[in-house]
């Protein structure tokens, strides 16, 4: 992510100023606007959704950590700058891993590295069931999932924010007959310094909006790093405020030794690689049958009348 255009936006609008007293407001026109008078070299990166897209603290340009700043979504196109901090920091318990039986009955849910196939063999262990999260059956699977848009007001530095209509994504969730274990999962070759609260709480409180303290809502971050699964599980202490987030457990698993089921794909894999090889052998072998024939044809000679 560049630094020059949030440098040149800062300045236009005197935001290190402003933000001292109070939260800043931003919209996708005034960022693009500032395109004009940039003399830099990277006009192409004045766009809205790619400047503001900060999931860990450390992707943040310089010049929001050298001023503490955050910037958080709060209507299509419309952002909000706070000193308010947004970032959860991630520790990871690389020590005390539990093992899991992975549930290997299944040909397609060892396809892919997904974080819905992650989501899917940690259900299928048996773990979202356990004492450690809903601690009774699943009656429910992925009731809410994909992408939806929220609403709602939330105190964020003793000031009431409007999110109007903004977008979140759940990457899973279950339900029991008293919990709704709310997930956000990531699949990703380095270890994560942090994650955006929004992540977890946007999704959070369009469930509570709606079902209120009928149920118990848990929340979960998930994240495979090689072949070790880190979860923190998380609860927010004021509904209202996304900073009342407090992460109550964490905890590390790991699968067990995969059964023959890789095997058996593989060598089913072969199989079909052979068969289409001999079903292409034989489609070329029609085919200089049939360029032989029109080739001998040719070459007869036409009866003179």
């Amino acid at each position: 992510m560049s630094n020059s255009p949030w440098s040149h936006i800062f300045s236009t609008y005197d935001i290190i100023n402003h933000i001292k007293t109070k939260n800043v407001k931003i919209n996708a026109l005034d960022i693009k606007s500032c395109k004009t008078t940039y003399t830099g070299k990277t006009k192409n990166q004045f766009e809205p959704r790619l400047l503001c897209y900060q999931t860990t603290e450390k992707e943040r340009p310089d010049i929001f950590k050298e001023n503490n700043i955050y910037i958080l979504p709060i209507k299509n196109g419309q952002y909000l700058l706070t000193k308010q901090k947004i970032f959860f920091k991630l520790n990871y318990d690389k020590k005390n891993i539990i093992k899991l039986k992975k549930d290997n009955t299944s040909l397609l849910n060892t396809l892919g590295e997904s974080e819905t196939t992650i989501i899917n063999n940690l259900k299928y262990s048996g773990l979202f069931e356990t004492s450690a999260y809903l601690d009774e059956p699943i009656t429910h699977s992925y009731p809410l999932f994909g992408r939806h848009y929220c609403s709602f007001k939330m105190n964020l530095n003793e000031e009431e924010i409007c999110v109007d209509g903004v977008q979140y994504e759940i990457d899973g969730t279950f339900e029991s007959e008293n919990k709704i274990l709310l997930i956000e999962c990531k699949n990703s070759p380095k270890q994560l310094d942090s994650f955006n609260i929004r992540q977890l709480y946007y999704p959070y409180r369009a469930i509570y909006d709606k079902i209120k303290n009928k149920k118990e809502i848990i929340c979960i971050y998930i994240h495979k790093l090689n072949d070790i699964v880190y979860i923190w599980k998380f609860k927010f202490n004021d509904y209202k405020n996304p900073n009342s987030i407090e992460c109550i457990a964490t905890n590390s698993y790991s699968f067990e030794n995969k059964s023959n089921i890789k095997a058996k794909e593989i060598k089913m894999e072969d199989t079909k690689i052979e068969t289409k090889n001999e079903q292409r052998k034989e489609e070329i072998k029609e085919e200089i049958k049939e360029e032989t024939k029109t080739k001998l044809k040719a070459k007869v000679p036409t009866k003179k009348k």
